[in-house]
């Protein structure tokens, strides 16, 4: 904040850095989906001959377990959308961070974010959840990703547009959050109610210290 920039200039940098790096991330998620694909292929022709392989590929075909390629472009989409929310959400809490050290600490309500719908989609199905917590599960935009795939297979893409929106909604929310932060004093004073807190507890704590 020291440096002869403007705040929206160093906004904008962070922001064109996440989606440099959300890119990249989205791509390599690509290539390994279709690795992992290609290896389910491989393993129903039990390299039989070209064609068990023709035949275990219109198998595959028929059961809807192919991507075409608009479906990668939009399984990679939504991970782009959700790297995006991450990384737009990160330099926020990153702003209250005072160290390298704290930045982890900092991080931690975004892994839960990320953890909770990982595991509930890893285990259950959202759809058979009670209605409340389900909604609940679907409010939280890193959903989405993890359920990318199943509706792709099901050929549901208008859950996966919806996904995708839902979550670039998100993005611009706190693209706008951080821009507020940044192009005002409240990154410092922000900073500075957090280490008064901390002090007013820590004398606390000391004062009832027999």
């Amino acid at each position: 904040l020291s440096y002869p920039i403007s705040r929206a200039s160093l906004v904008t940098a962070k922001m064109v850095a996440a989606g440099l790096i959300a890119l990249l991330s989205a791509a390599a998620y690509m290539v390994g989906m279709r690795s992992y694909l290609s290896g389910m292929e491989a393993g129903f022709d039990g390299g039989a001959g070209a064609r068990a392989a023709a035949a275990s590929e219109t198998a595959m075909r028929a059961l809807g377990l192919t991507f075409g390629p608009l479906d990668y472009a939009m399984l990679g989409l939504t991970m782009f959308a959700g790297i995006l929310v991450a990384l737009s959400i990160a330099i926020i809490l990153g702003g209250f961070a005072e160290s390298v050290k704290s930045v982890q600490a900092m991080l931690t309500p975004l892994m839960v974010l990320l953890l909770v719908p990982y595991f509930l989609t890893l285990f259950l199905d959202i759809g058979q959840l009670p209605t409340v917590l389900r909604w609940v599960v679907m409010v939280i935009p890193f959903t989405y990703p993890f359920l990318a795939g199943p509706n792709l297979f099901l050929g549901n893409y208008a859950a996966v547009w919806f996904g995708i929106a839902y979550q670039m909604v998100w993005f611009v929310v706190f693209v706008f959050i951080a821009a507020r932060i940044f192009s005002s004093d409240r990154i410092l004073t922000m900073k500075l109610s957090i280490k008064r807190l901390r002090g007013i507890r820590g004398g606390a704590k000391s004062g009832a210290t027999p």
